[in-house]
């Protein structure tokens, strides 16, 4: 069987190679737009001073903070930041907010501001999640089966440099891996309309037919 997996699918594929249940069944593993260290990422979408579209980075920071609310704050305040991020999403204006702990303060400013995180409030924020981040993380149980990475060379959401910082873990790891930084992307996204050249294309095809033959597709 060979895994396929988008965006943060990408690095739960290598993940799931790795598991001893399956290390020996899976020819072969394509990340596309995956990330490297999960924990890292999350404090640059928390704290990053210049994001690509600040609108978008608040309401996916308040996407984040609602799917993990049960992690991040007491439950004592979660009734109200829950209802409060709600509204928010909806582009509504929240319920008034009061008598939060320290921890759901904490994640109420995160909410509500639209400007970026400081990076120790943002690493603060985050580490209720570090159990669940460290089941996530790429290349501690490393597959047996050659690791693809494919990267947009503009991903404004994943950046690039996550396809070889997790190239260079996977190779301690004993792992081949092969890189593709294709401008053709920017996060899983074309950049192009109509035909793109076979200049532009042909590192994304080579690596495309390397894929195949590892995986055991080729014809």
């Amino acid at each position: 069987v060979a895994l396929v997996g988008i965006s943060f699918g990408g690095s739960y594929s290598i993940v799931a190679a790795g598991r001893p249940a399956v290390r020996d069944k899976v020819s072969a593993v394509l990340g596309f737009g995956s990330y490297a260290d999960l924990a890292a990422l999350l404090q640059a979408w928390l704290a990053d001073p210049s994001p690509p579209d600040p609108p978008s980075y608040a309401a996916g920071r308040r996407a984040v903070l609602l799917g993990n609310l049960d992690r991040l704050a007491p439950p004592g305040d979660r009734p109200q930041l829950r209802a409060a991020l709600k509204a928010l999403l909806q582009g509504k204006r929240p319920p008034r907010v009061g008598g939060l702990s320290p921890r759901g303060t904490l994640v109420w400013e995160a909410a509500r501001a639209e400007a970026p995180v400081p990076p120790v409030r943002a690493r603060r924020l985050i580490e209720p999640l570090a159990a669940d981040i460290a089941v996530v993380r790429p290349g501690d149980a490393a597959p047996r089966a050659p690791v693809f990475l494919l990267h947009g060379a503009a991903d404004p959401i994943i950046p690039p440099d996550n396809a070889r910082a997790l190239e260079a873990r996977l190779a301690k790891a004993g792992v081949k891996t092969t890189v593709c930084v294709s401008s053709l992307f920017a996060h899983v996204e074309p950049t192009f309309q109509g035909r793109p050249s076979l200049f532009r294309a042909w590192p994304l095809l080579r690596f495309t037919a390397r894929f195949l033959k590892a995986a055991g597709l080729d014809p």
